[in-house]
């Protein structure tokens, strides 16, 4: 097309080459074999892409790879916001909320074994996965599974369906408590900015751009995901202090409504649309 005199735009949307090694549905000797195949051939051609493509950028990182790239980030579009914040949950009743995809890469088993660390906790995974993962972290939760509550093992849930999630519930925190990955710890989860838009409290890992991000805001607690008695303690003093959990809440609705959202980011796209 670019031959024919056509502008193209390349979307990059994912970090392919380190994605090559979170394939979680292969052995992990399998996909450390397949990134090394194939990490150098994709980079090579994105190489190629970027000196003869417009790139628009989904990650702030990428800008790394692909300095003439254009910054579009995935944002939640402000229509999609909840018209109002939920009340917090009543004292003593923790309700913890993780939406999208999980495996194990993902804090699948991070967030299922809350259920084991605090007795009056209840958590709801809502996304994909695969239903032998599902079975594997309810046999985690053992005797306390009955407050594990998993929704689309084995089934791709409609967005409206991830959305009114954050609604339907009066939640103590959305959850994004990640092993540290190569391919996840430099994101800006969109997860993030959905929990913020619906004035949930993010409790997440304290990989140094999640916490800048999160702090920045003051919107959440960032902590490492492998220190249980970190996680449980934070948990615990978002339920004990209501009054500065709203304000977290408050504060992440007010970024989004004012910054992290995707009209905000149209403005960019466009203009590199109408650029000659």
């Amino acid at each position: 097309m670019r031959l024919l005199g056509k502008r193209v735009v390349y979307d990059i949307h994912e970090d392919y080459v380190s994605s090559l090694y979170q394939k979680h549905y292969l052995s992990p000797r399998v996909s450390r074999s397949l990134g090394r195949l194939f990490g150098g051939l994709f980079g090579t051609l994105e190489r190629i892409a970027a000196r003869a493509f417009r790139c628009v950028l989904a990650e702030r990182y990428y800008a790394e790879r692909f300095p003439r790239g254009t910054l579009v980030l995935n944002y939640p579009r402000l229509e999609s916001l909840p018209a109002g914040l939920q009340p917090p949950p009543a004292p003593g009743r923790i309700r913890l909320l993780y939406t999208g995809g999980h495996w194990r890469d993902r804090g699948g088993a991070v967030h299922a074994n809350l259920v084991n660390l605090l007795p009056e906790v209840e958590v709801h995974l809502v996304g994909w996965c695969k239903p032998s993962w599902a079975e594997e972290l309810r046999a985690l939760a053992g005797e306390n599974a009955g407050r594990l509550h998993i929704e689309g093992a084995g089934e791709h849930l409609p967005y409206e369906r991830i959305l009114a999630q954050y609604t339907e519930g009066a939640w103590t925190v959305g959850l994004a408590l990640f092993p540290p990955t190569e391919h996840y710890r430099r994101k800006e989860l969109t997860k993030f900015f959905e929990y913020m838009g619906a004035g949930i409290p993010v409790l997440c890992s304290d990989f140094p751009v999640w916490k800048a991000l999160i702090e920045s805001v003051g919107c959440g607690l960032c902590v490492n995901p492998a220190d249980d008695a970190a996680v449980v303690g934070a948990i615990r003093w978002l339920d004990e202090h209501p009054a500065q959990a709203r304000a977290m809440g408050e504060r992440g609705r007010a970024a989004v409504a004012e910054r992290f959202n995707w009209e905000h980011e149209l403005e960019r796209l466009v203009g590199l649309y109408r650029t000659p």
